[in-house]
């Protein structure tokens, strides 16, 4: 399954790299999100962990940083996350990718930089990933990327995706999003 446009995820996922100071201000970013919401973890790994937001009807999975991700895992933690999302049912799906290590296999294939994978990365989304989003009636699926000056909600998808998606700067911009 082609996309209308190859380029859809490429531009729209500019991560940043991390430094020490990042790290610093995403924690204190996120104990600052995290007054006054309702989280309960669901599941916890050393790869990510996914928490239910209860007061903003949420799924939020987050990623750890793992030096050299491999497209495998990569792949594995975004079906796991899109399972979920399916038996769940929330409004909202949110992933915290600002920890993703960007010189990692994974993230070379999430922006098109890598052929180590016989399918591109949005071809395997649309087929793999989509379907689920769409059977567990997600209004809005939002990326924190870390990067300042992310887009924020795309106006032109791809036909099966039956949801609006949004990429932001950071968690708390992709949980106050309403899609």
């Amino acid at each position: 399954m082609a996309t209308e446009n190859n380029s859809f995820f490429k531009v729209h996922f500019n991560l940043h790299n991390r430094s020490a100071c990042r790290v610093k201000d995403r924690a204190t970013q996120f104990h600052t999100f995290r007054k006054g919401k309702t989280m309960t973890t669901i599941l916890e790994n050393n790869s990510y962990s996914f928490s239910r937001l209860e007061t903003e009807d949420a799924i939020l999975f987050t990623w750890k940083h793992i030096p050299g991700l491999e497209v495998s895992l990569f792949k594995a933690g975004l079906q796991a996350f899109a399972e979920l999302c399916r038996q769940h049912n929330p409004a909202k799906g949110i992933i915290d990718a600002t920890a993703l290590d960007q010189q990692s296999a994974a993230v070379a294939w999430l922006r098109g930089q890598s052929d180590a994978e016989a399918q591109t990365y949005d071809n395997w989304w649309l087929e793999e990933i989509v379907p689920k989003y769409n059977a567990a009636n997600l209004t809005g699926l939002a990326v924190a990327t870390g990067d300042p000056s992310a887009p924020g909600e795309l106006p032109n998808l791809p036909e099966a995706v039956k949801f609006k998606v949004g990429y932001f700067p950071d968690i708390a911009a992709s949980v106050d999003w309403q899609p």
